[in-house]
C-alpha cells in the first residue's frame, strides 16, 4: 500500500473487489469465456484501475487479472483475495503525518521526554544461620 493510504480507502477497496467478484458471478452466461468476453475484460480493466487508484500497486493485484482471463477460473473471487494480500499485516493504513494519535514522535531539534522508571526496593536480606 502506498503511503496515505487511509481506512476509508481500504474499506471501498474491498467494496470494489466484492462488488466485481459478485458482478462477474451473477453476470455468467457473459463472463464465462474469460478472456474472450468484452464484459469480463472490461470488469477486470476497471477493477484493476479501482483498486490501484485506491491501494496503490501491489503484486498481488498482477495473478488476479492474469487468472481472470482464463475460462471457468474467472469465477473464483480474485480480486477479493488480492485486496486481502494486498491489505494483509496492515490493520488499517498507513499514517498520515498530522493524522491520528501522537506516538511520541519529537522533531529532530527538540529533547525527548525523559522516560520514567520506576524502582523496585528489596528489603535487606537477614543472615542465614
Amino acid at each position: 500500500m502506498r503511503p496515505g493510504t487511509t481506512p476509508l480507502k481500504i474499506r471501498l477497496a474491498w467494496a470494489v473487489a466484492v462488488g466485481i467478484d459478485a458482478l462477474q458471478v451473477f453476470l455468467l452466461p457473459a463472463t464465462v469465456e474469460g478472456g474472450f468476453s468484452p464484459v469480463e475484460v472490461f470488469l477486470d480493466v476497471l477493477a484493476m484501475g479501482l483498486l490501484w487508484a485506491l491501494l496503490g500497486w501491489s503484486w498481488a493485484f498482477l495473478p488476479s487479472f492474469v487468472m481472470e482471463l482464463v475460462p471457468f477460473i474467472d469465477i473464483t473471487p480474485t480480486w477479493t483475495l488480492a485486496v486481502l494480500v494486498a491489505t494483509r499485516g496492515g490493520r488499517g493504513a498507513v499514517p498520515v503525518p498530522g493524522e491520528g494519535p501522537d506516538l511520541g514522535h519529537h522533531d529532530a531539534g527538540e529533547k525527548p521526554p525523559p522516560k520514567v522508571v520506576e524502582a523496585v526496593v528489596l528489603p535487606p536480606e537477614e543472615p542465614r544461620a
